[in-house]
């Protein structure tokens, strides 16, 4: 009769499983498929827990780099994100922690990063959606892309902490993590002459040498004006430099009356006399200026034929330099300029061109009308060398002192002004994970659990019948033959 049961049982599995056996056998393991879900749920916890206490030992925060452009300090040095790392930095911190230094090496990372660059991403993205557009704007565009992207990128750091190597307390990381913007600052300044803006350092005067005299002086008390008017044209304009003043409470308005009463009294009669055709100082001063306009006429013609790409029109190669137009697109391509410029899509790019352009023409303009004071006489065998008489050297040594004077208050006032490179952005924290991201593991590991503990409920009886109808089956057994039988056979 035993063997009659297994043996339909043996059937009816190999026909399959009727709802009422899955519901038995599953409620007969009904404690394996409660306990085993929930022993995998607490493993994903304590995998999740791990996860999450690593995470925490990463402090990140992100700031915003200030007065730092195109990745140079205002002095012109360039700005790497591993200045904050540099080994002066690392040493103060390592001081001031008690750490090492090579700790500290290995545990900071500071990489440029911006959470507007994805923005950007999405305004150039919907630029590029428009239908049927010229390659050539293509090209502008994804160029104004990148050019946008990389400036905004180079606009932020993120500094990244990894405590697990430095085995500090969370608040003395967080404390370690604010501290390195700060200490690279101060380092930076008190080390490196990062702060001394090239547009002063680029109208700085200095009294001209005794060895210098003739024309050769003339010249070069030419362009210590020339120099003076930007400078002070310079500081007037700078909002961060309002109200400043010399020792003597002169401003940069006063500077230049003296510079145009220079000019008109003493400056202008002696270079009205004019130079000897032969004279080799002002033949080479004038071939000077003579390539630098050459030279600002081929960038113009260049930002000319980007324009021109868009426009869909020719700019001729013979267009006119004059001193007051510059180069000549005719009246039917400004109109599709203006128009562009207007377009969302080219608004940006074209505005960019047309900024340079007009800026360049300025600079032409300039040049030009230094070059037209410079007048040489036909007949000058008898004509005498101008130079800087006593009275003019003693007024133009006066201006000069008082510009200098204006200078260095210039130059304090932006040091203390704009003393510092970065503004934090976030504060410093430990990574976190989305609730997502937390629930993820254990809700996975608890649903391999329950897989298992179906699969055993639901398999193990089979396993058990399959083992015991193996043990039930009788072995036969095996006759001996003996010698005399096998003899007589």
């Amino acid at each position: 009769m035993g063997d009659q049961g297994l043996g339909a049982q043996h059937v009816d599995e190999e026909q399959g499983l009727s709802f009422k056996e899955v519901i038995r056998r599953l409620w007969a393991h009904r404690v394996v498929l409660a306990l085993l879900p929930l022993f995998f749920l607490g493993l994903g916890i304590a995998a999740t827990l791990a996860f999450k206490a690593h995470d925490r030992s990463i402090i990140s925060y992100q700031v915003k780099l200030l007065g730092i452009r195109n990745g140079t300090y205002p002095n012109g040095t360039a700005f790497s994100p591993n200045d904050l790392k540099s080994g002066a930095t690392l040493a103060r911190l390592a001081e001031k922690f008690g750490l090492e230094a090579e700790e500290l090496e290995a545990a900071i990372a500071i990489n440029y990063d911006n959470p507007v660059s994805t923005g950007i991403t999405s305004k150039y993205e919907q630029k590029l959606s428009v239908r049927n557009m010229q390659p050539a704007v293509i090209d502008s565009i994804n160029t104004a892309y990148a050019d946008e992207l990389a400036t905004s990128m180079r606009s932020g750091l993120r500094i990244d902490v990894n405590n697990a190597i430095l085995g500090l307390t969370y608040n003395d990381a967080i404390s370690l993590a604010f501290a390195i913007p700060p200490t690279w600052n101060e380092t930076y300044l008190k080390n490196n002459r990062v702060l001394a803006d090239t547009k002063l350092s680029e109208i700085a005067v200095t009294p001209i040498p005794q060895a210098i005299s003739g024309s050769a002086r003339l010249l070069v008390a030419g362009e210590q004006l020339y120099r003076i008017e930007d400078g002070l044209k310079i500081i007037s304009e700078d909002n961060r430099l309002s109200g400043l003043t010399t020792s003597e409470g002169m401003n940069a308005n006063d500077l230049k009356n003296m510079v145009t009463e220079f000019r008109t009294a003493y400056f202008n009669p002696l270079m009205a006399g004019g130079f000897s055709a032969q004279d080799p100082v002002a033949v080479t001063y004038r071939e000077a200026m003579t390539r630098q306009i050459e030279i600002l006429k081929n960038l113009i013609s260049g930002l000319d034929g980007n324009l021109a790409r868009l426009t869909g029109r020719e700019i001729s190669q013979s267009a006119d330099f004059g001193f007051a137009q510059g180069p000549n697109l005719d009246q039917g391509a400004l109109e599709t300029v203006i128009s562009l410029v207007k377009d969302s899509t080219y608004a940006s790019y074209v505005e960019e061109q047309l900024d340079k352009r007009q800026s360049l023409i300025g600079e032409m303009s300039t040049v030009r009308s230094r070059l037209d004071t410079l007048i040489f006489q036909k007949d000058s065998e008898n004509l005498a060398m101008p130079t800087l008489t006593l009275p003019v050297e003693n007024r133009l040594a006066e201006l000069g002192l008082k510009y200098r004077d204006l200078f260095a208050a210039a130059q304090s006032r932006l040091i203390q002004t704009s003393g510092r490179f970065y503004r934090v952005a976030s504060t410093p924290a430990a990574s976190s994970r989305s609730i997502i991201e937390n629930i993820a593991v254990p809700g996975a590991a608890f649903i391999a659990g329950l897989i298992i503990a179906l699969i055993y409920a639901l398999l193990s009886h089979s396993v058990r019948s399959a083992l015991r109808e193996k043990r039930s089956v009788a072995p036969v057994p095996i006759r001996m033959i003996a010698k005399t039988e096998r003899a007589q056979n």
